[in-house]
Formats: C-alpha cells, sequence, structure tokens
C-alpha cells in the first residue's frame, strides 16, 4: 500500500502543538525527529571527520512531526484538512515559537510505517515518582515508580512537553488521598489521571475538542480509572455558565489549567470560585518572560501565588485561594 508521509517542519516548543492538532483530526500515529537529537547522531557518525566537513553538510538541528496518510480522496482530504488547521495554529498558540510550520510530503511504500514513530517514545521517569510508560513496550514498568500508561490509540497528548512535565512534578508534590481535582482544557486527561493515580478521589474534566470523547475514557481505562472516579465534560469552558453552577456544588483542592496564558487568566475568577479554602490553582503553557504579568492576574482574583516553576522556557505558576 503507498501512503503520503507528510513532514510538518516545527521547533521543540511547537512539538505538542502540531501533535495535539494533527491527533484531534485523527492522525494518531506521528514521529517526532527531534532536531538536536538528529544533530548528535549526524555528527557521531561522522566523530572524526568534523574538521574536514564542509559547513553546508552540517545538518541544521530540525525538529519535524511526521504524519502518514493513504494514498487516496480520504488522505488527500485528510491531508488538505491538516494543512488548514495547520495555518491557524499560530493564532491559537499566540506567543508561541511554533517554527515555520512548512510542510513536506512524499509518497512511500512502507508498510510499517505505523510503528515506526514508537521507537521516539521511550520510558522517562518525570518528578520522583511518576513514570511515562509505553503500554506498547509489552512489559510491565518496573517497581518503585508510579506508571502513567500512553498508547498509541489513545495517544492525544504525550506528556513529553516541558508545560505538562511542570504540572506532573506539582501533582507529585501536592496531592494527597482523597482529593478532588479539576482539569481545565484536559486535552488527553494526562493530569487529572495522574492525580487519581497518585491518590486523589475523584476528578472532574473540561476540554473544548470533541476528540476528548474518545481519548480520555481511553486514557483512563488504559490506567486502571474507571469512570466512576472521574466526569468529562465536552465544553466551552468559558462560555458554558451551566457547566461552573454545577461544579460550584462541590469545592476542588487542586484546579488545573495547562493551556495558555490569555484563557488561563479568563479562567482564574472561575477557578477561584470552585476552590476550596488553601486549595491550589496550578497553572501552565505560559511563557517564562510572562510568569510575573501572569501571576499579577492571577493574585488579582483573590489566587496569591505561592510558587513559580520554570523549565525550557515555560513557566508553571501554583496559586492558592485564601482562606475563608
Amino acid at each position: 500500500m503507498r501512503w503520503l508521509k507528510t513532514a510538518v517542519e516545527t521547533s521543540p516548543e511547537g512539538v505538542e502543538a502540531v501533535t495535539d492538532c494533527l491527533y484531534a483530526l485523527g492522525s494518531l500515529n506521528v514521529e517526532i525527529i527531534d532536531g538536536a537529537e538528529e544533530r548528535l547522531a549526524f555528527l557521531s557518525a561522522h566523530r572524526g571527520q568534523w574538521d574536514y566537513l564542509a559547513p553546508e553538510t552540517l545538518r541544521p538541528a530540525r525538529t519535524e512531526v511526521i504524519f502518514y496518510a493513504p494514498e487516496s480522496a480520504e488522505g488527500e482530504e485528510l491531508l488538505a484538512r491538516a494543512r488548514t488547521a495547520l495555518e491557524r495554529l499560530p493564532a491559537v498558540w499566540a506567543g508561541f515559537d511554533l517554527g515555520c510550520l512548512r510542510l513536506r510530503t512524499e509518497v512511500v511504500c512502507d508498510e510499517d510505517w505505523a510503528d515506526n514513530w514508537k521507537k521516539y517514545f521511550l520510558p522517562a521517569p518525570v518528578g520522583e515518582k511518576l513514570l511515562l510508560w509505553p503500554q506498547w513496550l509489552g512489559e510491565e514498568p518496573p517497581a518503585g515508580r508510579v506508571p502513567l500508561r500512553v498508547d498509541d490509540a489513545a495517544l492525544f497528548g504525550t506528556g513529553r512537553h516541558a508545560t505538562t512535565q511542570l504540572c506532573l512534578r506539582a501533582a507529585e508534590e501536592l496531592v494527597r488521598p482523597g482529593m478532588s481535582v479539576l482539569d481545565l482544557g484536559a486535552g488527553s486527561g494526562i493530569l487529572f489521571i495522574a492525580a487519581l493515580l497518585l491518590g486523589a478521589a475523584r476528578a472532574e474534566a473540561a476540554e473544548i475538542d470533541p476528540a476528548a470523547v474518545k481519548a480520555v475514557p481511553a486514557n483512563a481505562t488504559l490506567n486502571g480509572i474507571g469512570p466512576e472516579r472521574y466526569r468529562l465534560h465536552v465544553t466551552d469552558a468559558l462560555r458554558d455558565a451551566d457547566l461552573w453552577i454545577r461544579l460550584r456544588q462541590r469545592r476542588f483542592d487542586l484546579v488545573f489549567a495547562n493551556i495558555v496564558q490569555d484563557t488561563v487568566i479568563a479562567l482564574a475568577p472561575f477557578a477561584a470560585a470552585v476552590l476550596a479554602p488553601g486549595g491550589k490553582f496550578i497553572v501552565s503553557g505560559i511563557l517564562a518572560e510572562r510568569a510575573a504579568e501572569t501571576g499579577a492576574r492571577l493574585e488579582k482574583n483573590s489566587l496569591r501565588v505561592a510558587a513559580v516553576r520554570e523549565q525550557e522556557g515555560w513557566a508553571t505558576i501554583i496559586a492558592q485561594k485564601g482562606c475563608e
């Protein structure tokens, strides 16, 4: 069978935005080419020859996300939809370095493509407790950490991006047995699933993308989380007044919002309204240089900034609601 292999040129910061965009279109299996790793592999292969290589042969550190579609009318339609969605991505992720988002397509006949991307996703420890674990390895994770399992059929947000890892580390630090958790902009559900695995009792999640209807239950089931422990709301949390009426009937110990700065700020008064006294609002998707500005906006909503953590140019803010 012949396939349309399309590479999207992006940046390390843009990988998660591009992959989530593709997952939402139904292209679940992708390859992520890490530009820095590719360059290191090239230089390692030519060790001892660096002084003799022409400058133009030294490959630039290029990061790409590759996806496949069948060479058919359906595949061409998927490619067209992907092109349109990627053109809109800079407006959705304003302020983020997404790279040039240039597409390069070729026809390939390799029927093993569906598994090629998996070699780029290896087990990865997060913080002191969690372990991102690819389920397709066909073996049980080692003892000593809490495995957060991902699978190709449920891979909608991988947990590899710095913003997600910062939130996962915050969850490790803050989750206590019996807590209630709210995940705003849940995506794959990876944050509330991690919180439940770490001991939280129950979670609610809101996600605007309809793809979450399948992705979130798949991820939860993979991690042994039954539907009785969480509730998913597929809605626009900023415009759904009924959602907040329902959520105000209970108080949450932790609220996550790993989205973008403007949305985080807009959600702050809603989060403050549903947080229990002393509860924490964990926000990310914030560029490090804008953390102080974001923190100031949170404090206007009675959310005191308790900590700011940074990784790879991104920031996560932990803000606490005052006691009533």
